[in-house]
């Protein structure tokens, strides 16, 4: 008994610590171009969709710092700056778990992070897919309503690199 006891102890801990990890240098051909595309969301007051132009631009601070600049051309007052950071060993990105990361075969990154907060004041999961390719970046926020099996896109960013 004490031996199944340790057994599944040690089988906790390794799952536990077997988390993926992300690298700047993974992100490389994200950096120092114009990104251009649309911001869609879910509108809290009717529950439409609306969809708004937008820019963004990310460049390399250092091994785990990205800083961005993101515009809305229809609605300047909505422009953004910050940063996304890699933290505990490239395990945390923009402050999420890293809970999936997988390299497609045409060569595009896809990795998946997963917080806890709260969505229209409600407690909530929420997940953001992010995918990258040397032409296309996209990320997508899912939420979970705590108490729910069901999670929805609240809103999805999809930029084309300009050339």
């Amino acid at each position: 008994m004490k031996s199944l006891f340790l057994f599944l102890c040690a089988l906790c801990s390794t799952t536990i610590i077997a988390q993926e990890k992300l690298s700047i240098s993974e992100l490389e051909s994200a950096f120092n171009c114009t990104w251009e595309g649309s911001l869609t969301y879910k509108n809290y007051a009717d529950g439409r969709m609306i969809t708004l132009p937008t820019t963004l631009q990310l460049r390399k601070k250092n091994t785990t710092t990205i800083s961005y600049t993101q515009e809305y051309p229809n609605e300047p007052k909505a422009n953004s700056n910050g940063n996304w950071k890699l933290k505990e060993g490239g395990t945390i990105f923009n402050g999420g778990v890293i809970i999936e990361k997988t390299r497609k075969d045409d060569g595009s990154l896809e990795f998946t992070i997963q917080f806890e907060g709260k969505d229209n004041g409600k407690e909530s999961t929420m997940y953001i897919t992010y995918r990258l390719s040397e032409t296309k970046l996209s990320y997508i926020k899912e939420v979970q309503y705590l108490g729910s099996e069901e999670r929805f896109v609240r809103n999805r960013y999809e930029y084309t690199k300009k050339q």
